[in-house]
């Protein structure tokens, strides 16, 4: 876009009350649905009157008009930093989903309305943009939240990718056609052959071993990821005693299997899990065994939220890889949302090949935070995703205007 349009656009968030302007527009796309009428082409005029005292006679063009009316000051602002910096408009939006689109403090369940009409309006007035959730969380869920977000139709349509259980597979739906990416299956054959013993042997264990109702706890049902989850909210005293004692019967079992493979004591195999994935230090006279298969594998414990067994070689980031030639774009331009280590990956991606933006809540990691400020990425408040997404409506908004 022409750089007098982007001072232009900033001059018009200083002059114009971009809220109440943003509100007579929701009207005036309501009226003009409504059947022809005298009263209704008053109420139009009115509008129009109403917007000219607001704009103060600065002639606006459609696109700035649409932008005053999807996107606030601050996020018009981003668009223009953006743009000054050379990006060029997304054709990607590379999302996790907790504590980045969603938050505890909100609801467990549902992703904030703004948020939401976003995404939605810029699936709607950008036909080239395709959305790539990529999460810890399975395939199952994030296709029934995506379905619920987004609606079907939309969900459905090939430009929803699903980069699932911590980049464990990749998903893309289309309109008669699927495609499944399972990277899992390209793991070292012995490393799937622990994760399948370990799996078919949790149930029994658990029901012997932990010395409550199986209500109080679950085997989340992943499609690779072995998950083990407490039933009591997350934190709770109770959740905090469960989630421990799942951790205990996983490394057991766990040690079980390594020492049936490598055939050594399973004793020694436990102290060796806990000393390479937990913070314990094993006893003086611990005999750890040396092996490389520890090494292929990532036990990670949340206490009183889950414990997981899942294996190395296994991120978002080379799951984003993979979406990406699957999609065949061949210039990607990305605006990645994320709060965690699990998405230092896909900020490293980007960074690297000089494919987009790096964004992160004002609640994420300490390791997170860091790396953006290094990279000069942009903090958003915590809970308002809106704002980096509707930067990237005004930056793809102003890309149409002519030069």
């Amino acid at each position: 876009m022409p750089q007098e349009l982007s001072l232009k656009l900033v001059e018009l968030y200083s002059q114009i009350d971009d809220s109440a302007y943003r509100q007579l527009l929701e009207l005036e796309h309501r009226t003009l649905v409504l059947p022809l009428s005298r009263e209704n082409g008053e109420l139009i005029q009115a509008i129009m009157r109403a917007k000219g005292a607001l704009t103060r006679g600065l002639k606006l063009s459609s696109s700035e008009e649409d932008i005053l009316r999807h996107c606030s000051a601050e996020a018009a602002a981003l668009a223009q930093r953006w743009h000054e910096q050379g990006q060029a408009p997304f054709n990607l939006i590379v999302t996790d989903l907790d504590e980045t689109l969603r938050f505890r403090q909100e609801t467990e369940i549902e992703i904030p309305a703004a948020t939401t009409k976003i995404l939605r309006e810029l699936l709607n007035n950008f036909p080239e943009l395709v959305l790539v959730i990529n999460t810890a969380r399975s395939l199952e869920h994030v296709r029934g939240l995506s379905t619920q977000l987004l609606g079907a139709k939309r969900a459905d349509s090939g430009r929803v990718v699903v980069i699932y259980e911590g980049g464990a597979g990749v998903f893309i739906a289309s309109q008669g056609r699927q495609s499944h990416i399972p990277l899992y299956r390209e793991l070292p054959t012995q490393v799937l052959d622990i994760l399948e013993r370990v799996r078919l042997r949790l149930p029994s264990a658990c029901q012997t071993l932990m010395n409550c109702p199986c209500w109080d706890y679950r085997l989340q049902v992943d499609e690779f990821n072995l998950t083990l989850k407490p039933s009591y909210p997350k934190g709770s005293a109770e959740a905090l005693k469960v989630a421990q004692r799942l951790l205990d019967i996983l490394i057991d079992i766990l040690a079980e299997v390594l020492g049936e493979i490598a055939a050594q004591p399973a004793e020694h195999w436990r102290q060796a899990i806990r000393a390479q994935f937990l913070p314990e230090k094993p006893p003086a006279n611990a005999v750890l065994p040396e092996s490389s298969l520890l090494k292929q594998l990532k036990l990670s414990f949340y206490p009183g939220d889950a414990a997981v067994l899942s294996a190395q070689g296994l991120d978002k980031g080379k799951g984003l890889k993979r979406a990406v030639e699957a999609l065949a774009i061949k210039a990607p331009a990305m605006l990645a949302l994320g709060d965690s280590g699990q998405d230092l990956p896909i900020f490293e991606l980007l960074d690297q090949n000089g494919w987009g933006q790096v964004t992160c809540p004002e609640g994420a990691s300490t390791e997170v935070k860091d790396w953006i400020a290094q990279h000069k990425g942009y903090v958003y408040p915590q809970g308002q995703a809106e704002v980096v997404l509707q930067a990237a409506y005004a930056l793809k908004r102003l890309s149409q205007q002519p030069g």
